[in-house]
């Protein structure tokens, strides 16, 4: 099971939409979104945008749970649900990827440290390196949430 299907599930669930009402809604076929929530297909953007509209959902933490790493809302209670929740045999996958992205988040934020210093143009870096900063928050909280998740798993194994 792909985690952007069991996201995009669980917030039609949320919403209380049956595939069809979804489907209805949006102008996707009811097998596309059933493909897509088994994680048997990897939607195209517009689709997963129509999906989002009319599931309330922003389309940037949809990114988010696919690629772990795209630009999102701090600390959203939706996404941070989700992983509190998160139920996978990719669990552990998922860690090395959160743990990767906050890695590479931390770079770059001492690249823009640097560059801020050395520019006038310090407006532009400073927004910059405020959302990699604040991705890095949301980040270290979902690493403490999968963290926790593993060491449940371990104790009830």
């Amino acid at each position: 099971m792909n985690n952007l299907g069991e996201y995009i599930s669980t917030a039609r669930e949320a919403k209380g939409y049956s595939m069809g009402k979804l489907s209805k809604l949006s102008g996707v076929h009811i097998s596309e979104i059933s493909r897509i929530e088994e994680g048997t297909r990897n939607p195209k953007l517009s689709t997963l945008k129509k999906i989002c509209k009319f599931l309330d959902i922003s389309y940037r933490q949809c990114l988010y749970v696919k690629y772990l790493g795209n630009e999102y809302i701090a600390n959203d209670p939706f996404l941070l649900n989700y992983y509190k929740n998160y139920v996978n045999s990719d669990l552990k996958q998922s860690y090395k990827n959160i743990i990767a992205r906050i890695d590479e988040c931390d770079k770059l934020i001492s690249y823009l440290e640097e560059q801020i210093n050395a520019t006038d143009n310090k407006e532009m870096l400073s927004n910059t390196l405020e959302t990699y900063q604040r991705e890095n928050n949301t980040n270290s909280v979902i690493r403490e949430i999968l963290e926790n998740k593993i060491l449940e798993e371990y104790l009830n194994s």
